[in-house]
């Protein structure tokens, strides 16, 4: 697995020379939430088959309040 450094200086390579520092920014706040998505999914395997797990916050803006829903949905793949 690439470090963070690494990942950096890829995604910097990849943008065009004429990014701006608000592009680079938008760019890296992606990649971090990729980089967290991938620490939210589990895969164990159980014997004959498999189980798994996924785990998301949903933020809802509300005025004057904010709510976060908290899932964690999982699924079971058995061999009969």
């Amino acid at each position: 697995m690439s470090t963070a450094k690494q990942e950096v200086r890829e995604l910097l390579d990849n943008l065009p020379d004429d990014s701006t520092i608000e592009d680079i920014q938008y760019h890296l706040y992606v990649l971090e939430k990729v980089r967290r998505g991938r620490d939210d999914i589990r895969v164990e395997m159980l014997g004959n088959g498999m189980r798994i797990t996924v785990t998301y916050t949903v933020v809802i803006e509300l005025p004057g309040y904010q709510l976060e829903l908290n899932f964690k949905p999982t699924a079971d793949n058995m061999s009969i």
